[in-house]
């Protein structure tokens, strides 16, 4: 009975203490990649909006260019 006694707190903490390190690890690694996640979905969405943008400044140069072609062929 004594012996039971004193192998029982080394047996706990020889399971409890990695049992409990792999949850905290677990976690830490599922908020990690939420996070990341959240991140990329973030970047896709500046990325089409930087693209949009630079579709209308292309646009807008294209038509710049024809005025002032127009306005030289005037002169």
């Amino acid at each position: 009975m004594t012996i039971a006694i004193m192998v029982l707190p080394t047996l706990f903490l020889y399971i409890f203490i990695p049992v409990l390190l792999i949850f905290i690890v677990v976690r830490f690694l599922k908020r990690k990649e939420a996070r990341a996640i959240e991140r990329l979905k973030l970047e896709r969405s500046s990325l089409s909006i930087h693209k949009q943008q630079m579709t209308m400044i292309n646009d807008l140069n294209n038509h710049l260019k024809s005025i002032e072609k127009k306005l030289k062929e005037v002169d």
